[in-house]
């Protein structure tokens, strides 16, 4: 729906039209862009896995669980590796709010039911396979081991 103000979108559809695939292993859709941020709503498919990744910078990167539930995995990362003791895993569900700082290793694992999650970060975040539009840098990394 278009106003001369703004647009409101649906997540369920534009998860459903507008999707995208991700170097991480998740489908997502940008609902809103302002300077260098995004709204995207994301979702991880039942017994699934997201590849682990970090950040380097960002002021925002928040979470929020819109439906299902799952399990959030993170680490902190040091010169690109998990230093050890610090891997954690939380249960996820429906309306849980968290977020992440820069150089925390961070993934999400389903079991039974699908997750979808909106999320405020830098765009430089997410990292499309089909590759971004007009995307000037990409801040995701994957450890070494």
């Amino acid at each position: 729906m278009k106003s001369k103000i703004l647009e409101v979108k649906n997540y369920h559809a534009e998860l459903q039209a507008n999707s995208v695939d991700t170097t991480t292993d998740v489908t997502q859709s940008v609902m809103s862009e302002a300077g260098e941020y995004g709204f995207v709503v994301f979702k991880l498919d039942a017994n699934r896995k997201q590849k682990p990744h970090f950040h380097t910078y960002g002021d925002i990167d928040i979470f929020m669980i819109v439906e299902g539930s799952g399990i959030l995995h993170l680490a902190e990362v040091k010169d690109d590796q998990v230093v050890s003791g610090s891997k954690e895993a939380l249960p996820l569900k429906q309306g849980d709010i968290y977020s992440v700082k820069p150089y925390f290793l961070h993934s999400i694992e389903t079991k039974d039911e699908p997750i979808v999650i909106a999320n405020i970060a830098p765009l430089a975040h997410s990292d499309l396979k089909e590759g971004r539009k007009n995307q000037i840098a990409i801040d995701l990394f994957f450890t070494k081991s």
